[in-house]
């Protein structure tokens, strides 16, 4: 864990501070889960819901957030599998893991980061799609990418279910879909309703469990 004292920005406002917070974060190792719940934000500034965190320059790794059958209030939020506000020191997040599971018509913009840095480099984190339906506000990315950062790469995006919707996808590199035996032959594994977002190379999109599902669908 690391302890310090936080300043925090307001929402609207990023220039003025609502609060300094004394606090304790876990930024490796960590795994959070947030099941059966409504999520309520601030309204003065960003919720950072994250597997680990690190603003005194602690490398993000091997961190995982998991929220099944949640609801959010608004916007306010950031959630990632790991994430680095740090600007001195290890700025990085890799290896870390965002688990969506059960979500649907979630009534509010949702920002969902595999990881996310505010300064350094994001690298081969991973979101997990599990029944997600929500194409008008589900927005996922692999990583942070912006001027100010470093690379953004080897982050995955993950489809284990059937029927998963989302408004948009970025900053991924490779996708995997998993296949399971209750899966049909033509089902719509992910449906992304802007898609002008993100390109992938073919050589880095695979499938997991073929065999068996093949076997499966052969049988019948």
């Amino acid at each position: 864990c690391e302890f310090g004292l936080l300043a925090i920005q307001k929402w609207n406002n990023p220039s003025a501070y609502a609060s300094i917070k004394f606090y304790a974060q876990q930024f490796q190792n960590g795994n959070v889960q947030y099941s059966n719940k409504a999520l309520t934000s601030s309204i003065t500034h960003t919720e950072a819901r994250s597997g680990g965190i690190s603003f005194l320059g602690n490398k993000v790794q091997n961190n995982t957030l998991t929220l099944e059958k949640v609801t959010i209030d608004s916007q306010r939020f950031l959630f990632s599998g790991g994430c680095n506000f740090s600007s001195d020191g290890n700025k990085d997040v890799e290896n870390n893991t965002l688990i969506l599971r059960n979500l649907n018509a979630l009534g509010h913009v949702f920002s969902g980061y595999a990881g996310y840095s505010s300064y350094g480099k994001t690298a081969n984190n991973t979101i997990v799609l599990d029944r997600v339906s929500d194409a008008d506000n589900a927005y996922l990315y692999g990583g942070m990418k912006s001027s100010k950062n470093g690379a953004v790469t080897g982050n995955l995006l993950r489809v284990t279910s059937t029927d998963n919707a989302v408004k948009q996808i970025n900053n991924f590199e490779k996708m995997q879909f998993d296949l399971k035996p209750t899966m049909g032959s033509g089902s719509t594994l992910l449906t992304v309703a802007d898609g002008t977002n993100q390109t992938f190379d073919w050589n880095d999109i695979s499938v997991t469990n073929f065999t068996p599902w093949a076997a499966k669908m052969k049988a019948e």
